[in-house]
């Protein structure tokens, strides 16, 4: 843009100093602006001699798109910002875990970007779904993603009183295995554990019902299907 409005204030002024102090420039960048716009354009737009400036006739004929783009310009800039767009997504766990207080805070802070926002329960490939930034639980990032922990999730093994009393409580973990399980969907098939003494340990488990919500999987932990159930 400075190139363009070198040489339309150059076409008014006929005068590379003038220009220069226009522009606040000096002479020979004034000079080196116009060269590399003739040689861009492949022909001379000014002719310039010891005595006098002018326009040549491609000099001439050129200098109306010239104010033309540049008022084009200068009527973008002055429409204000642009609003900016962030697409991003979220697991439906994740969001469930109070995103929206976060995101309502994210918006008035930043009123000038409009966010679209996905909740989706399968994870979503951010690249082919042009995602800027995505939110899922989990422990391994996708392959080429570059994740950054936001902190830990716990969870908690718990029953319905009813079910329990029906079919008791487990005292070990392989008691536990024998039950039947509910769990999110595309949760890991081994449970972690830590043991009185601080040890960790895994089970692995079948369960016999998957939900994609938590809010839905505890609603059936304590319904009439009676589970056992990570959540």
């Amino acid at each position: 843009m400075l190139t363009a409005r070198t040489f339309v204030t150059l076409a008014q002024t006929l005068s590379f100093t003038q220009t220069a102090d226009a522009l606040e420039l000096s002479v020979p960048r004034v000079s080196r602006l116009i060269q590399s716009l003739e040689a861009e354009l492949g022909c001379r737009l000014i002719h310039r001699t010891t005595r006098a400036t002018t326009l040549t006739s491609e000099g001439e004929a050129f200098l109306p798109r010239v104010r033309d783009w540049l008022d084009e310009g200068d009527n973008l800039f002055a429409e204000g910002p642009v609003l900016k767009q962030l697409r991003a997504a979220a697991s439906v766990p994740f969001f469930e875990m109070g995103l929206t207080e976060i995101l309502a805070d994210f918006s008035k802070a930043n009123p000038q970007i409009r966010l679209d926002f996905t909740v989706t329960a399968e994870p979503l490939d951010l690249v082919k779904n042009a995602i800027d930034i995505g939110f899922q639980e989990g422990i391994d990032p996708q392959p080429g993603y570059v994740a950054r922990p936001l902190g830990t999730i716990a969870c908690r093994f718990c029953a319905s009183p009813a079910y329990l009393a029906e079919a008791g409580v487990p005292e070990t973990l392989e008691a536990l295995a024998e039950h039947r399980l509910l769990s999110l969907k595309n949760a890991s098939d081994r449970w972690c554990f830590t043991g009185p003494d601080g040890s960790a340990c895994e089970l692995a488990v079948r369960p016999f019902f998957s939900g994609e919500f938590c809010e839905r999987a505890r609603a059936v932990c304590v319904g009439q299907c009676r589970y056992c159930a990570r959540a």
